[in-house]
């Protein structure tokens, strides 16, 4: 059944008129019809269910059947602060992370970062991965959102971090993440660096800040693919895997 965020709340049981943004979708793209069903949630948790009961040229309307409270969220409080890179690869690493269960991401910038984003860059590529966040809630089954940051340097972002347990991927690590002593309710924030790895000042300014270095193996992963492995690791070991 298909499923759609509204940025509007969703009212209690009665008829109400689809967002736009939600129109667009299930009408003009899905070509759903009158009498067919979905689900609605709005962030709060809940689900809605409703049926489209009129279609107009540019609005359509549903009867909102049912509500219901549904956690699907991972028990874990998972970060991850991945450097920049390339549009398309960063694009795949939020989707599959808010898929696996991530509550943060935090996109940084990094001596070896290849890209370079103006203050109004940052802004526009935020809310182009708050959109890939909807998405992906969508057609996971989640029903809370997680909170996409804007882009920021990583010495800035290393001085507000508040997560006691702090693990940096690094392929010549001793340490697997099987060995961490983990704490039931600690958040945890994984610092994934960009193509080539963060620079050595880089790694010691990690250390500084209480960055346990990590492996994932013996063999080196891409940038993209190491915070998933990650975060992948992490529910099997302490969440809901």
């Amino acid at each position: 059944m298909p499923r759609f965020y509204s940025s509007v709340p969703i009212p209690a049981s009665q008829l109400w008129q689809l967002p736009q943004t939600i129109f667009h979708h299930a009408v003009r793209v899905l070509r759903l019809k009158v009498g067919d069903e979905f689900t609605l949630f709005d962030g709060t948790g809940v689900e809605h269910s409703a049926r489209l009961v009129a279609i107009e040229k540019h609005s359509a309307e549903v009867a909102l059947l049912s509500q219901q409270l549904v956690n699907r969220e991972s028990p874990l409080h998972l970060t991850l602060a991945q450097a920049l890179i390339h549009h398309d690869k960063m694009d795949w690493v939020i989707q599959k992370a808010v898929e696996l269960g991530v509550k943060e991401i935090m996109p940084i910038v990094t001596e070896r970062s290849q890209v370079k984003l103006s203050q109004d860059k940052a802004q526009q590529r935020s809310e182009r991965w708050q959109n890939i966040a909807i998405s992906a809630c969508e057609q996971s089954g989640r029903n809370h959102l997680p909170v996409i940051h804007v882009p920021q340097a990583l010495e800035s972002w290393l001085t507000q971090l508040s997560s006691p347990k702090r693990l940096m991927l690094h392929p010549q690590a001793t340490l697997s993440l099987s060995t961490i002593d983990y704490q039931q309710g600690e958040s945890v924030v994984f610092a994934v660096g960009p193509e080539g790895g963060f620079s050595e000042e880089e790694k010691n300014k990690l250390l500084r800040h209480q960055f346990i270095p990590l492996a994932l193996g013996p063999r080196i992963l891409r940038t993209e693919s190491a915070g998933l492995a990650a975060l992948a690791c992490a529910e099997l070991l302490w969440g809901d895997f």
